[in-house]
């Protein structure tokens, strides 16, 4: 059976390796992924630490989808991407 959990409105989110905000976070178990949705003017924004106690890479998009699996993160509509400091 594949869950699919959905949130709307103004989503905080928090997990080991980082941290965001978005209009709308969906998480499909069947692919193990994470779709963060944003709109014009008010990306989604996630912030990921790609190793302990590093700095946080920010991206800033209208959409971002995260594989748990892999750690692959695919955006569209990308307004900002830093690397990690």
């Amino acid at each position: 059976m594949n869950r699919i959990v959905n949130a709307k409105g103004k989503v905080d989110f928090r997990s080991d390796n980082g941290y965001g905000q978005a209009e709308s976070v969906t998480y499909e178990e069947s692919g193990d992924q994470v779709i963060f949705e944003g709109s014009p003017g008010n990306p989604a924004r996630l912030w990921q630490r790609l190793t302990p106690g590093a700095e946080p890479r920010e991206i800033r998009a209208r959409k971002i989808l995260y594989n748990r699996k892999t750690g692959a993160i695919s955006t569209d509509g990308t307004e900002v991407l830093t690397a990690p400091r």
